[in-house]
């Protein structure tokens, strides 16, 4: 049996909460892309999900680290816009990708710099539709119109940066306090 759920989550951590409290509920996950999620049920087994974002990684780098995944015991589930989605049997235990706060750290800037990249783009475009090309628009306001887009846009992406910012402060009083 299939189930196809339909979420677009800003928080990544939030989503793969989600994806988790499926898999306890016997649905498990089998592709993902842009907020589409397929499910198949399969009540006799539980996984733990875990997602990352391996964008940056060049094609023989990420090849290796999806053997080393794979190695351990961890099984690919699906790969979408480089993110990519990996589970192992619940029953096995925790399972972590990053084992450390040092590399969850550095996990973190690496995708606030890419949210923070499409904030920078949608803040330029907000400007340069809404307020120049919107005074000599031939279209009757559809460059104002693309510009509000590009700022309520913008504005959205200050939520998953305000979470990163804010995870990445625990991690590092976490840091602090164990040294």
């Amino acid at each position: 049996m299939t189930l196809v759920k339909y979420r677009f989550m800003l928080d990544y951590e939030k989503e793969e909460r989600w994806i988790n409290e499926m898999s306890a509920q016997g649905w498990h996950l089998k592709k993902f892309c842009l907020g589409r999620f397929v499910f198949e049920r399969e009540e006799q087994v539980e996984y733990t999900y875990r997602n990352e974002y391996v964008i940056d990684m060049k094609k023989v780098e990420k090849e290796e680290y999806k053997s080393l995944l794979e190695d351990s015991g961890a099984e690919i589930v699906h790969e979408s816009f480089g993110w990519i989605y990996v589970r192992k049997l619940a029953s096995e235990g925790p399972f972590e990708i990053f084992s450390d706060s040092a590399s969850k750290i550095t996990y973190y800037n690496k995708v606030q710099n890419i949210i923070m990249t499409l904030f920078g783009i949608n803040i330029f475009m907000f400007f340069l539709n809404a307020i120049l090309f919107s005074q000599h628009d031939p279209f009757n306001g559809l460059n104002f119109t693309v510009g509000i887009i590009n700022g309520i846009v913008a504005l959205v992406l200050l939520i998953p940066i305000k979470h990163i910012k804010r995870s990445k402060k625990e991690l590092e009083r976490e840091q602090l306090f164990y040294e």
